[in-house]
């Protein structure tokens, strides 16, 4: 079967094809239809909605398989515009919605991941875990996790649980916190895997502006007036714009949620865990935070396990839901994060990363400023770059042998056509980091001209 470009796929005959509730069989059966050219690019698919009944499946499942989807570059999603497969770079077909680069691309840094090269040596953590693994979770998280992460925190959380990943622990927390339908407070822009769990839940979404010092606080009242059952944001080294919460941002938020009538849930994720932390509003409205932290940057993707720590209703809500959908932490995996948590010499492994890291994001900045290119992104693992027009610039990248991401999956587009270029496993070298930058200053060519017409 082959749907021909611009046309739409309905609910039944896309379950038909996929023929399984699983979220995994979901995922990898989509994938491949697109792989084989079975779902051309632009082919619109059904909602998540009528796919997860079509399938006598969760919204849940549907949605975190769009979302994998989309984190491999194979479907977009507007937010008028539906889920659509992906015009893609790195695959030929007869359709004139795909393009070919005129080199392989050799360089992926559309995401964040983690540098294998900074990674601290699992070796004895796991050997030391396999010693301890049968010691049983006390409500989802294990007791020597649990003790780690309190003495990291600048607050005192009321419970904690850990989740197998980032996406399970948020994907966890919206669900069990936000109704179908609901309004969520939510930076724009902000990481790709948010805005499809938002979306998963048919959320009406109210945007929150950030500087670098966190979200703006006239825009946090105006998404306040909108009664949101949620507020989520990142609070330190937020995707792609790299803000970090300050104490006096933070102190005018608490106050903005103090004088509201409205009592949303705020989720304060940290992409950043294991490096440094960043103030809380936790410390000031304990029964309202649920602080969501991810490690994969830290000490790799392998570990799975990320943590909730916060108000004990809502981590109530959220256990329950766990359990109902067996989406519990690995025990041996949380026992051997423990352990990297309380080396000292990993401690010093981390921090040297963490200081690569930020060395590279800043490079990439600097190169971009001296060729005038204004981008953001200071303080966090992605440069967000403007451009002229997004599809464009992606060609002229992969052209360089760059793979990027749209900015446009990462918001709405109220700050204009952007790409998200990861800043982690950039080069050392001066001369690497000046061919990226050059291939990003060719991409954004366009705009400058425009602007001088």
């Amino acid at each position: 079967m082959t749907i021909a470009s611009d046309t739409a796929i309905d609910a039944a005959e896309l379950a038909r094809l996929i023929g399984s509730p699983r979220a995994d069989d979901i995922r990898r059966t989509i994938g491949t239809l697109i792989e084989a050219g079975d779902l051309v690019p632009g082919t619109k698919l059904p909602t998540i909605r009528d796919v997860a009944a079509a399938l006598e499946t969760s919204v849940g499942a549907v949605a975190d398989a769009w979302a994998e989807l989309r984190r491999g570059g194979l479907l977009d999603t507007r937010r008028r515009g539906g889920t659509t497969v992906a015009v893609r770079l790195d695959r030929s077909s007869g359709s004139s919605a795909t393009f070919a680069p005129s080199t392989p691309a050799v360089v992926d840094l559309g995401r964040a991941g983690a540098d294998p090269a900074l990674l601290p040596d699992l070796s004895s953590a796991l050997l030391s875990a396999s010693a301890s693994v049968l010691t049983a979770p006390v409500l989802g998280i294990a007791p020597a996790l649990g003790a780690a992460l309190t003495s990291r925190l600048s607050f005192e959380p009321a419970l904690l649980i850990a989740a197998p990943g980032m996406h399970s622990a948020m994907h966890l927390a919206v669900t069990a916190l936000l109704p179908v339908g609901g309004t969520a407070a939510v930076e724009d822009p902000t990481c790709i895997r948010n805005l499809a769990i938002l979306r998963g839940r048919d959320a009406r979404l109210a945007l929150i502006s950030s500087d670098a010092e966190g979200p703006s606080p006239d825009s946090f009242a105006a998404a306040l007036a909108q009664s949101p059952s949620i507020v989520t944001f990142q609070s330190n080294a937020a995707v792609p714009l790299g803000s970090t919460l300050t104490e006096r941002r933070r102190d005018a938020l608490a106050a903005l949620l103090q004088a509201s009538d409205v009592r949303p849930w705020i989720l304060e994720e940290d992409p950043a865990g294991g490096f440094a932390s960043s103030p809380s509003l936790a410390e000031v409205l304990p029964d309202r935070v649920i602080r969501v932290i991810d490690f994969a940057r830290a000490f790799g993707p392998g570990l799975q396990t990320a943590v909730l720590a916060g108000a004990t209703e809502a981590i109530e809500a959220i256990s329950s839901l766990q359990a109902s959908e067996g989406a519990k932490g690995n025990p041996f995996l949380q026992h051997t994060l423990a352990v990297l948590l309380g080396d000292p010499d990993v401690d010093l492994l981390v921090s040297s990363a963490a200081t690569t890291y930020d060395r590279r994001n800043r490079a990439l900045l600097e190169a971009l400023s001296s060729r005038g290119i204004a981008a953001g992104g200071s303080g966090g693992s992605f440069a967000w770059v403007p451009v002229a027009d997004e599809r464009d610039a992606l060609l002229v990248l992969a052209s360089h042998g760059i793979s990027a991401s749209p900015g446009a999956r990462s918001g709405f587009g109220t700050a204009g056509p952007h790409v998200r270029i990861a800043t982690t496993r950039l080069p050392d070298d001066e001369a690497g980091v000046a061919a990226v930058a050059d291939a990003l200053a060719s991409a954004a060519a366009r705009q400058f001209a425009a602007e001088e017409e």
